[in-house]
């Protein structure tokens, strides 16, 4: 280690790496208690600071500089989020989106071309919000990164029987490559099979994860009375009709309890002077939903509104009166929105 170029780095790192290994433990722990708390699942959580010889290791690679090593390196702590399924993924990357600050994401299928197979899984580069890096319990790692790995199990599978094969050998012969390449796609099959499956079968839900970041003050639980509406905001049928509006170009807004607790009412209200309930009338607008909301947004422009952010749980409320029809509690269960959405959503049930 003595002749290395980066020897400096590494006795730093070697000094330093208990509290490295202390970080590990803490980001561990922590975010397992988060997903519990929250309802996300997940197979399994994996965490290491990286080892003296792996940093050597990687430091020593053709092609690559380092000036600063221990500040350039995202990924000397690490943690790795297994799921079974491929929606999973997108669940828990939001949720670390609404509980860390994200310094970068890649999604390393992304820059696979068309006609590759290969390693396959979202990385995001953390840290600690800056309330909750305050906290004396936190605040010997507030300004540490971290790296945060999101694979299915079958990504995993792949990752860890290629790794010693591809990544860290001088020269791969050619053979191999394409027999990793077969299982790869062999793989990726499945992952793709199985969502489908769990899809086709109403297992696939869309947890409603709470966008707005969340300071150390702020309750992460979500209220007892909301629970049962975020649970219908998550069904297949909601998700649809939320897509579609996104698909007509209505911008989305980060989730708030709110909205929520507006949508509740709504269809409450709904249930009470109208008798049905709100999957009855999302089922009869589910299929037309692309059409409506095109027209809703092409209304809006004409009055000088560009553009219409709102929430997912705005869009139901939307839809919900969209498949109602009946204007006289148009104005009673929209009570409060601006008028020229009101109109709007009027044109859209005459001309759909």
């Amino acid at each position: 280690m003595n002749t290395h170029p980066h020897r400096d780095a590494l006795e730093e790192y070697q000094r330093r790496r208990d509290t490295f290994v202390a970080a590990v433990r803490k980001l561990k722990t922590h975010l397992r208690t988060l997903f519990a708390e929250h309802g996300v699942t997940v197979h399994k959580v994996e965490a290491r600071a990286k080892s003296l010889d792996s940093l050597q290791e990687k430091l020593s690679r053709a092609g690559k500089v380092y000036v600063d090593p221990l500040e350039e390196l995202p990924d000397l702590v690490g943690l790795r989020v297994i799921v079974q399924s491929l929606d999973e993924i997108d669940v828990v990357a939001r949720f670390l989106d609404a509980q860390f600050e994200i310094v970068t994401t890649e999604d390393k299928e992304a820059v696979l071309r068309a006609d590759q197979f290969g390693y396959r899984s979202v990385h995001k580069v953390c840290r600690l919000r800056r309330g909750q890096g305050a906290l004396t319990e936190w605040h010997a790692y507030a300004d540490m990164r971290f790296e945060v790995q999101v694979r299915t199990l079958l990504q995993h599978v792949w990752a860890n029987a290629s790794h010693d094969l591809q990544y860290k050998r001088d020269a791969v012969p050619r053979e191999t490559q394409r027999r990793l390449a077969r299982l790869s796609s062999l793989l990726e099959l499945a992952d793709r099979e199985l969502w489908e499956l769990r899809t086709e079968a109403g297992m696939v839900e869309f947890p409603a994860v709470e966008l707005v970041q969340p300071t150390v003050d702020e309750p992460r639980e979500l209220p007892d009375e909301l629970r049962g509406v975020r649970s219908a905001m998550s069904t297949p049928l909601s998700r649809k009709i939320i897509a579609a509006a996104r698909r007509a170009g209505i911008e989305e807004l980060p989730q708030d309890q709110v909205s929520m607790h507006r949508l509740d009412r709504l269809w409450s209200a709904m249930e009470r002077w109208v008798g049905v309930e709100a999957e009855y009338l999302l089922r009869r607008i589910v299929d037309v939903a692309d059409v409506q909301f095109a027209i809703v947004k092409r209304e809006l422009e004409k009055t000088g509104v560009v553009r219409w952010r709102c929430t997912d749980s705005q869009v139901l409320a939307a839809a919900t009166v969209l498949a109602l029809g009946e204007p006289r509690l148009h104005k009673y269960l929209l009570r409060g929105w601006p008028r020229g959405y009101l109109d709007a959503l009027r044109a859209a049930m005459h001309r759909s």
